[in-house]
């Protein structure tokens, strides 16, 4: 009994020497032509980091080397192994352990795959370690329009990193699948009402902005560029993407509540996201970053705007409806700025609330355009039944008045 006591406090004490988080990192630039590691140029960083605010429009290769603990050496004897998650590589790469390849993406030229949300666990293999002086290097390849660099990386024992990956692989991974299979459901059923009843284009607003929606969060579990045929490709479309998504959401949330936008304000919008399209579409590289952000700003203002105007209706009509609708315009403002809060500053255990409020809240929209269509058929349904029984009513009065009409000729 006290051998196994002694057993799991060793345990305990090598578990907590080997330190969760890892704090000494320092990256360099690769040389044109290179194909070794850099034997210069290395600066201290902090993960995770985006080597753009350091080095400007840098496109390119960029090496990592983490300095791992020595307590995070050899494994002693019947003890737990070290395991390490890579939470992301912004755009692709590879991984040693020392000199020893542990991971490599398919290709270090584009079409670059997309490792950019994609966590990676790894056992670090004792073969690979020594007693002291052990780093992990990681290549990363990417290019300045996508913010490249590298994600957190975190060692430990291997039972507690699998555990940690499993929940940083359900947010960054599973939640947003599970969204696109939604969203996709959403965007066909509500298309094929609307080409059942064309009038209604609230529901083809509906239909489009979910449609948006889904090929703006692809981006997030791509794994590869197609179908263009690099980075830049995808940058492109997914800001296009999300630009539509905005213009199609502030004109549905205007018709959802029995409004539509002025002409000038639709002639505007229209411009706006054509513009903002056409220039992120056809603006060399160089300049397409700023183009970028500058479509993200403006339409995110459009998005905000078309959150916030419900406040206004529904202070002037404080229907149960009205109410709803803007208590849901408000939260997607606190969203909107806790996510990009926590995107552009990340914490080890930050949380986008984005695909959760995403999933429930078109899930509810579809319910009250669904209560809407089943009302409306309710109606339809009533109209008919005393169109029938009017109908019948004038009949027998006219059958009544025919008779009498009879007995008095005969």
């Amino acid at each position: 009994g006290s051998l196994l006591l002694t057993c799991c406090l060793l345990q305990s004490a090598w578990a907590q020497a080997c330190p969760f988080m890892v704090s000494e990192v320092y990256a360099a630039r690769q040389a044109p032509g290179a194909t070794g590691r850099p034997t210069a140029g290395w600066e201290a960083v902090k993960l995770p980091d985006s080597w753009v605010l350091r080095w400007p429009d840098y496109s390119g290769t960029v090496w990592y080397r983490i300095v791992l603990p020595d307590p995070c050496g050899v494994t002693p004897q019947g003890r737990e192994p070290v395991a390490m998650i890579v939470k992301s590589i912004n755009m692709a790469g590879e991984i040693y352990l020392n000199d020893t390849l542990l991971w490599r993406d398919e290709s270090l030229q584009e079409p670059l795959p997309r490792s950019w949300n994609m966590p990676r666990y790894f056992i670090l293999p004792d073969a690979a370690l020594g007693p002291t002086g052990n780093a992990i290097w990681i290549r990363v390849v990417g290019r300045a329009v996508v913010t490249p660099g590298l994600g957190m990386v975190m060692t430990g024992p291997a039972a507690q990193m699998l555990a940690y990956h499993e929940k940083v692989w359900w947010s960054h991974r599973t939640v947003y699948v599970i969204n696109l299979v939604a969203s996709l459901c959403i965007a066909g059923l509500f298309t094929g009402i609307w080409l059942l009843y064309r009038k209604q284009s609230v529901h083809g607003w509906f239909a489009l902005l979910n449609f948006a929606w889904v090929v703006f969060f692809y981006n997030v579990v791509a794994t590869d560029p197609w179908p263009f045929g690099d980075t830049v490709g995808v940058a492109r479309s997914n800001t296009i993407a999300f630009t539509a998504f905005c213009t199609f959401y502030c004109i549905f949330s205007y018709q959802l509540r029995g409004q539509n936008l002025q002409r000038w304000q639709q002639r505007g919008l229209a411009a706006l996201t054509l513009g903002g399209a056409l220039l992120v579409a056809l603006v060399p590289e160089k300049q397409l970053a700023f183009t970028i952000r500058m479509a993200w700003t403006l339409h995110m203002g459009v998005f905000g705007l078309a959150c916030i105007a419900p406040l206004f209706h529904a202070w002037h009509n404080r229907s149960r409806e009205n109410v709803f609708y803007s208590l849901v315009g408000l939260s997607f403002v606190f969203i909107a700025l806790h996510d990009t809060h926590n995107f552009y500053h990340p914490t080890p255990d930050a949380l986008l609330l984005t695909p959760y409020a995403n999933l429930s809240t078109m899930i509810i929209i579809a319910g009250v355009l669904g209560s809407r269509i089943a009302a409306s058929m309710r109606r339809t349904e009533r109209f008919n039944v005393e169109l029938t029984a009017a109908v019948e009513q004038a009949c027998r009065e006219l059958e009544t008045t025919m008779g009498k009409e009879h007995q008095l000729a005969l």
